[in-house]
């Protein structure tokens, strides 16, 4: 539209020089002998003839430059309210969008409230139903019968509020100074990751543990922290859970380096003890 209005524009602008060069020429009328020179009465005829011709082209051209000058502010007037139109559309664009970014974060809000009312009344159930807890202390107690022989430093017990809690050594787990895990601890993760199946609406917590010391192996190219070391560990074990079956929206992982140890002791025994894997479920 505006490359219209810029045509016209130029084309008006023709027509008023046209204009100027005709009323010059115009000016013979008065003075005939300028052009013929001689007074000459078929000349003058002639030329006569000519003025008529050119106030003719005059006239008509007078008539288009009115209509293009029409059509110029016709154009301009359909310009403005084509830029009120869109200033109008931009208003209700901004609106619209404030709109849904309010929807957007009402939804989030909802999820939040929806998921934490949903952990609420697990945790709730667990700690009221009877029959779940004595459901985990009667797995507890057959992992702890089937495993403490090989295993005499894992752990299988409950906490105050009936949830289930599993530690393992990471001797029992990763080759030494590694995140690999051992050829041998599909024997010990297989029948823990059987008895959760069994919880399909439990939620599960993999955490990892780390002693105090400061990693001095290759791990440390890796894992320079030992919350990032620790994670990594729990990382394993939570994907070979889930390889056996268990839904991995069950599962989290925690890493708490040296937060949480078993003993504070500044010796080997301590350090192989604090080193862990803690399964928790409720």
């Amino acid at each position: 539209m505006s490359r219209s209005i810029h045509t016209s524009t130029k084309t008006i602008f023709i027509v008023i020089l046209t204009i100027s060069v005709i009323a010059n020429i115009l000016l013979v009328k008065g003075n005939p002998n300028a052009l013929t020179g001689t007074g000459d009465t078929s000349k003058l005829d002639a030329v006569k003839a000519q003025q008529q011709e050119l106030i003719d082209v005059t006239i008509e051209m007078q008539q288009q430059l009115a209509s293009l000058t029409q059509a110029y502010q016709n154009s301009q007037e359909t310009a403005n309210q084509t830029q009120r139109q869109l200033s109008l559309v931009e208003q209700q664009r901004i609106a619209l969008e404030g709109r849904f970014k309010a929807q957007q974060k009402e939804l989030t809000e909802a999820k939040k409230t929806i998921a934490n009312q949903q952990r609420l009344m697990r945790a709730g159930v667990l700690g009221l139903n009877q029959d779940v807890q004595l459901a985990y202390q009667e797995v507890l107690q057959n992992l702890s019968a089937r495993l403490e022989q090989r295993y005499p430093n894992s752990l299988f017990r409950q906490t105050s509020e009936g949830h289930g809690v599993i530690e393992l050594t990471l001797g029992d787990l990763f080759e030494k100074n590694t995140v690999t895990l051992r050829d041998d601890a599909d024997q010990l993760l297989a029948p823990i990751g059987k008895t959760l199946m069994a919880f399909p609406q439990a939620e599960i917590s993999v955490i990892g543990h780390a002693d105090s010391r400061a990693i001095v192996s290759e791990l440390k190219n890796l894992y320079p922290t030992n919350i990032e070391l620790s994670a990594a560990r729990a990382s394993k074990v939570a994907q070979h859970l889930i390889d056996s079956g268990i839904n991995p929206k069950q599962i989290s992982v925690i890493g708490k380096s040296a937060t949480d140890p078993v003993r504070t002791d500044y010796n080997s025994e301590a350090w192989n003890l604090n080193r862990r894997i803690e399964i928790t479920f409720r």
